[in-house]
């Protein structure tokens, strides 16, 4: 099928020759010597040998001593916790806070309504225009 002695190797148009061979074969022949001596060898420290399979992680110890438990901070949401002027406060900051959203509510209403309002007049002024028009060609 194939020729063994058949070169199928693309060679360059011009032959890849520049003419300075014999410069170029004393460079080859130092880096021949480079590549024939071994690579230099880095020294490793020695792996710690394995002696026995590791232990299994056993569950934490239980504290010797008995320790009373954790006092628990006053629950601001149980009413009999809280002084009577704290309602007071708690009552202001709801209403301030009912506000604040009724207001928050109305602004964002006003910025919608704001682009529905500047939709509809554009509407408004292209039918005025057309009916402008259509009686100007009527006359």
């Amino acid at each position: 099928d194939e020729d063994p002695e058949e070169d199928h190797v693309d060679y360059p148009a011009d032959g890849g020759d520049d003419g300075d061979d014999e410069e170029e074969s004393s460079g080859d022949e130092e880096d021949d010597e480079r590549d024939s001596s071994p690579p230099p060898q880095i020294p490793f420290p020695p792996l710690p040998l394995i002696l026995s399979p590791p232990s299994p992680i056993l569950a934490p110890a239980p504290p010797t001593s008995i320790s009373p438990p954790p006092l628990q901070l006053p629950s601001a949401s149980r009413k009999e916790d809280r002084p009577e002027d704290m309602d007071e406060i708690y009552i202001r900051l709801d209403d301030e806070q009912t506000e604040r959203q009724l207001l928050a509510g109305r602004l964002n209403m006003l910025f919608r309504n704001r682009r529905a309002h500047a939709y509809t007049r554009l509407l408004m002024e292209a039918e005025a225009r057309m009916s402008r028009e259509a009686w100007t060609r009527a006359t």
